[in-house]
């Protein structure tokens, strides 16, 4: 693939000694993953008993690759990669214990495709900052006309994407028409609204603290307003607190007792008076209080309560898809949070083990952002963010699917830069080759030749 044409862009301010940066043909291949991500579930194959949704095609193939890089030592291994690989092995042995075989084949297929392939794609695609910046700037069109999409729905009242692509497959549309302050919830090509949502919340950092130039950028970041047509409670925090933190940065920047530290200081602190002053825990009142009406943050709340208890009859394997025990008056089977969804199905190892990841990935490119070009340092700290805001939003949504697969793409990202200065690949750059010093005077200079 490194053989693939190239193409050149500007860099970004703030990266002394770079004129330009060249995209290597992994990053077409990145992007055509993201556009695969923008497709709708109407385009889902049915192969056997297997659905497999369009970038499955690519991403189970490029298993191969993601191998090959690893094993010729352009990718280092690490923790974070071991803890990735550890909860998707759990996965698919408690599939095996709690499913019959045939099920758990196409299960495990599915779960290992999209959360430990997504997660090693992004590490052996992106290895550097300008890798990403390159992968931004080709979804800017697509990210675009979803957004655009997201907004006609909401102003209609229908599912335009979804709808158009049912009529081309003769598959219907798996959603549920709702509104809220007088718009309906837009889906896109997302199979929920929240899905939506929480996808084009994370644009907001990862375009404004991009070091992009010029129309790329503030281009990115106007789409990242689409999450608001979701009309979700999770998507409204999410955005509004990406864009709390990105200010909080850059307060940081210019006041010097203004720090991280002492934000997570802070925060710590808050937790920690959460934990020993409340029944339920800080995980608990987000869940239940991360919603706009009081109906849904009362259901959150039973999910919480009957779901801990699934968790706990089951801790180490789960229940696989079987249903979880609750009240017959609690009709949908849906939980809303990820990460007690991940411990009912396959037991409390798995989201332990991501959290972790998450969690490492976070603080690791956080950490490397301190050394380095002033571009690619905020850049650092805008992925941090973006990750650490989605990861606190799965408190009270579930992602399956494209959002999914962008939740690990992102985790990978951050894994990558937070030790791209030890990789053994460095990313190809165009450098300015230094200005030459004139050396030391020692004596009388020679005399020029006659």
């Amino acid at each position: 693939m490194a053989s693939l044409a190239q193409h050149t862009y500007r860099v970004p301010r703030g990266a002394p000694g770079i004129s330009r940066w060249r995209t290597s043909g992994r990053i077409y291949i990145a992007a055509a993953l993201g556009y695969l991500l923008l497709l709708p579930p109407q385009l889902t194959a049915a192969i056997g008993s297997s659905q497999i949704a369009p970038y499955r095609f690519l991403l189970i193939p490029a298993a191969f690759y993601v191998a090959a890089c690893y094993l010729r030592g352009r990718v280092r291994f690490n923790a974070i990669d071991g803890l990735v690989l550890v909860a998707t092995f759990w996965i698919g042995a408690s599939l095996l214990v709690t499913t019959e075989l045939t099920e758990a084949f196409t299960a495990i297929v599915a779960q290992t495709t999209d959360i430990a392939l997504s997660y090693f794609f992004a590490r052996v695609i992106f290895r550097s900052e300008n890798d990403i910046r390159a992968f931004l700037v080709l979804m800017v069109p697509g990210f675009a006309l979803i957004a655009l999409a997201l907004g006609l729905e909401a102003a209609v009242g229908k599912f335009i994407v979804q709808d158009f692509f049912s009529e081309l497959t003769g598959r219907g549309v798996d959603l549920e028409t709702k509104y809220r302050l007088g718009f309906m919830r837009a889906a896109g090509p997302f199979p929920h609204p929240i899905l939506a949502g929480m996808f084009f919340a994370t644009l907001l950092p990862l375009y404004l603290m991009s070091g992009i130039r010029n129309w790329p950028k503030w281009f990115g970041v106007a789409l990242s307003f689409g999450a608001f047509f979701s009309f979700s409670s999770a998507a409204f925090l999410g955005f509004f607190a990406n864009a709390g933190l990105i200010t909080y940065d850059w307060i940081c920047e210019r006041l010097e007792n203004v720090t991280w530290r002492l934000f997570l200081f802070l925060l710590g602190t808050a937790v920690l008076a959460l934990e020993l002053g409340t029944s339920s825990g800080t995980f608990g009142l987000l869940a239940r209080y991360a919603a706009l009406d009081w109906t849904t943050a009362f259901y959150r709340s039973l999910i919480w309560e009957y779901g801990s208890a699934s968790v706990a009859a089951n801790p180490w394997f789960g229940i696989g898809y079987a249903d979880y025990v609750r009240p017959d008056w609690m009709p949908t089977r849906s939980v809303d949070n990820y990460w007690l969804g991940l411990a009912m199905q396959f037991g409390i190892v798995p989201p332990v083990l991501v959290a972790l990841a998450t969690a490492l990935a976070v603080f690791q490119v956080a950490k490397s952002a301190l050394s380095g070009a002033l571009a690619d340092r905020r850049f650092r700290r805008g992925i941090s963010i973006a990750i650490a805001v989605f990861a606190l939003g799965l408190i009270s949504v579930s992602i399956w699917l494209s959002a999914q697969v962008w939740y690990y793409m992102l985790v990978g990202m951050a894994a990558t830069l937070a030790h791209s200065g030890k990789a053994a690949e460095a990313p190809r750059m165009m450098m300015t080759p230094p200005a030459r010093r004139s050396a030391p005077y020692r004596g009388r200079p020679a005399l020029p030749a006659r």
